[in-house]
């Protein structure tokens, strides 16, 4: 079967066949399992099956491929923003799915949680985070009075959320790190994924609990690194990310409730503790743990 193409010089037609080769089919399918946006599959079109491209055009090739099967498309739909369409080879993962969103951002939080394998529990929400440019310190010094009245309302959440077949995708505007303790990981398919190491996600989610599906998962969390956790690189995550507020506090208090023992809780133990710091916002009635100087809610 042939259709017109664009006439050469000479004015005389060029026949295209559209029905691709099998073997540029079975190549095809080698392409997966794996997410791509549109222009990434022409790019991987192109790339992998250059014959066959060049006969038909790499969008033409995602049509055959759409049409065999092959290649299938679905939308990541947001009430608030542009619904993002994406292709699959292949049975991919809802991983896969989160690092098409922001090729450019890595996974983190309870994505992260799940990769470093401390929880048995997939997300129903993931995480990807693309860090903003560098930011002037807020102005002012810290004080009691200032945390107390940050931690006494809730933590503000993003609303860039993605969803699809039943899961939400979340995209977080970071704060610039230099992509500090960013890892590659494995994945079911050809390439890799993004994300944060070890340390840095416990640093996460202790940052941001909501992330990592609350406070009680946070716990969990900790008890499953507690045996795997460099607490040395915990002290180095923190100096590299600057944040204002004092968490190590709840770090050393959280690792200790996992059970790591004082000698290796060494590097969070040197570290001064000025404040009367918070686990988690909004909470009610809380208990202070004169130790950590640390604020937790009652039978935490």
């Amino acid at each position: 079967v042939y259709i017109p193409s664009i006439m050469q010089a000479s004015e005389e037609p060029v026949s295209i066949p559209i029905e691709p080769p099998a073997v540029s089919v079975e190549r095809a399918r080698g392409l997966g399992p794996a997410v791509f946006t549109h222009k990434q599959l022409l790019a991987a079109i192109r790339a992998e099956l250059p014959g066959w491209s060049q006969s038909v055009g790499p969008s033409s090739a995602i049509r055959f491929l759409l049409e065999r099967g092959v290649a299938s498309r679905f939308q990541l739909r947001s009430d608030a923003y542009r619904s993002a369409t994406r292709y699959r080879i292949g049975e991919v993962s809802p991983v896969q799915i989160a690092a098409s969103l922001r090729p450019r951002g890595y996974l983190s939080h309870a994505t992260a949680v799940f990769l470093h394998g401390l929880t048995d529990e997939a997300p129903a929400t993931h995480y990807v985070n693309v860090e903003q440019s560098p930011k002037r310190p807020p102005p002012g010094a810290l004080t009691q009075q200032r945390l107390d009245q940050a931690f006494g309302r809730q933590q503000r959440a993003s609303n860039y959320v993605f969803t699809h077949d039943g899961l939400s995708y979340v995209v977080l505007s970071g704060k610039h790190t230099g992509e500090f303790g960013v890892v590659e990981f494995a994945t079911t398919g050809p390439g890799t994924v993004r994300a944060t190491d070890l340390e840095r996600t416990l640093v996460d989610i202790v940052v941001r609990p909501a992330y990592a599906s609350g406070l009680y998962q946070v716990r969990k969390a900790f008890e499953s690194a507690a045996k795997r956790v460099s607490v040395e690189r915990v002290v180095e995550t923190l100096t590299a990310l600057q944040h204002v507020y004092p968490y190590h506090q709840a770090l050393g208090f959280l690792l200790e409730r996992a059970g790591v023992s004082a000698d290796r809780l060494a590097p969070l133990q040197r570290l001064e503790r000025r404040w009367d710091f918070y686990l988690t916002h909004g909470m009610k009635n809380p208990v202070l743990d004169p130790a950590w100087r640390i604020y937790h809610p009652r039978g935490f």
